[in-house]
């Protein structure tokens, strides 16, 4: 989940996350008869032999180290959003990007966090979450926030926002970002989507916080 090259350019690995979490949501649970699968078919959309190609397109472009254009991008994103879980959609592929992009730390690196200032901690994961805002928002202008109380990431005319309903399309940058704020920040770290485009407001807003050590 690297930003590309192009600030207005989208990695293809984004959309195979996007068409791995549609095909794996509609994946039955339990084996259906023939007759029933037949009939809830059309509207498993992630089973359908074109989402499978395109994947395997997309992976193409991805291996040939290419990208995709925010149209192609948008299209797709508009295409999940018309579904009645697309929030859902969204939030599974978010997280399943961010995990593969943040290992989970180990003992050692949480041991020494807990050495490493606030101050530099605090940079650190505002540094990470706005790598995250560039990936997931093509061609969007993104400001790190750092106020007292008050860190994370401002989004102006985001993507994920202005192209789906009501900002559902938020829902994958929240889900990214809750895991790049746990790994990278601390398990204790909270995050929060305080302001939406798809709202009403002027601007999408993600912070973090953590509780106070001394409560």
């Amino acid at each position: 989940m690297k930003p590309t090259r192009g600030t207005n350019k989208v990695n293809p690995a984004i959309a195979i996350a996007l068409l791995n979490s549609l095909r794996a949501t509609d994946t039955p649970d339990e084996v259906i008869e023939d007759e029933s699968f037949r009939i809830s078919l059309p509207r498993r959309l992630g089973l359908n032999d074109v989402v499978d190609a395109q994947m395997r397109r997309y992976a193409e472009i991805r291996d040939r180290r290419g990208v995709i254009s925010p149209d192609e991008y948008g299209n797709l994103l508009q295409l999940i959003d018309r579904r009645p879980d697309a929030v859902a959609v969204f939030a599974s592929a978010g997280r399943n990007l961010a995990e593969a992009r943040f290992s989970e730390p180990s003992r050692f690196d949480r041991f020494k966090g807990r050495f490493t200032p606030a101050g530099l901690r605090r940079r650190k994961l505002i540094r990470a979450m706005t790598n995250v805002a560039r990936a997931l928002e093509p061609g969007a202008a993104i400001h790190m926030v750092m106020e007292v109380g008050t860190d994370g990431i401002d989004v102006l005319a985001p993507p994920l926002a202005t192209t789906t309903a009501e900002g559902a399309g938020c829902a994958l940058m929240t889900a990214a970002l809750e895991v790049c704020a746990a790994r990278v920040g601390s398990d204790a770290a909270r995050l929060s989507h305080v302001l939406c485009v798809g709202q009403g407001d002027d601007r999408c807003r993600w912070i973090t916080s953590e509780p106070d050590p001394s409560d």
